[in-house]
């Protein structure tokens, strides 16, 4: 279960955001998410960006269940220090409201300064997630 997750948030890391200013990058380390049924903050991935993780009621007693799995990419609005913030739109709003929303939902955080970039992605999201259309507008098989 715990492979899982770390492979689905590796995933995440098939967006490389752009900063406004270059920065330098610190050694990669594994951070294991804290897996309780519910919406909860994390502290970050390899990149060190904080995240929302939404694991659905009756996750750990399905065993034999497979999960669907969401990455949400927010809009320019959610961005910053505040993780709640992610929270306003889309699956995490849901999965706020509804512990049992049934997919596994990993929602990143970029910071003020940046903006998702997507280098492989195929995504959807809301109309104001331009990484969607970014994404879109990159790969030709969509």
């Amino acid at each position: 279960m715990m492979k899982a997750i770390w492979l689905s948030a590796a995933m995440l890391l098939t967006t490389t955001p752009l900063a406004a200013k270059p920065t330098a990058k610190a050694p990669a380390a594994k951070v294991e998410a804290q897996v309780s049924e519910g919406q909860t903050a994390q502290a970050g991935v390899a990149n060190g960006y904080r995240y929302l993780l939404h694991i659905p009621l009756g996750y750990k007693m399905s065993k034999a269940e497979r999960w669907p799995l969401i990455i949400f990419l927010h809009g320019s609005g959610e961005r910053g220090t505040d993780i709640d913030l992610v929270k306003v739109h889309g699956p995490p709003k849901i999965a706020a409201a509804d512990p049992a929303f049934p997919f596994i939902v990993i929602s990143p955080q970029l910071p003020a300064d940046q903006i998702w970039e997507p280098a492989k992605l195929d995504a959807t999201g809301l109309i104001a997630a331009c990484a969607c259309w970014t994404c879109a507008r990159r790969q030709k098989h969509l």
